[in-house]
């Protein structure tokens, strides 16, 4: 078989050895030399655009391509926690005024049954 193994055939085996443990990826990878482009290397696979970062990175724990995917946007990808903050800030005096009110009506209470 190596006597007759073309580009194609020689990129998929670069993708079997760079992906073994990676199937998905893997797979995606031997398309991409099945459609003629063989002369690509690891790194613009993961990091041209052909993977999705944040979907590597919950699935294997790794992290391809250096300054790509924040940690933030791969646990947080609608930004709920900033969201959030700005209801909170948004709503704070509402909840000091409800706050105060709610304890003026206990003080109220126990005034009145201790009589």
């Amino acid at each position: 078989m190596g006597l007759f193994c073309g580009k194609k055939c020689k990129c998929r085996r670069r993708c079997k050895s760079w992906f073994s443990l990676m199937p998905e990826v893997e797979r995606g990878c031997r398309k991409r030399c099945g459609s003629g482009d063989t002369s690509f290397s690891k790194q613009d696979y993961l990091c041209g655009g052909d993977v999705d970062e944040q979907l590597l990175i919950m699935a294997y724990g790794y992290d391809p391509c250096a300054g790509g995917v924040e940690l933030e946007d791969v646990l947080d990808p609608l930004n709920s926690a900033e969201q959030g903050q700005q209801d909170y800030e948004r709503y704070k005096d509402v909840l000091v005024i409800g706050a105060a009110l709610l304890f003026i009506a206990i003080v109220a209470a126990v005034v009145i049954l201790s009589k």
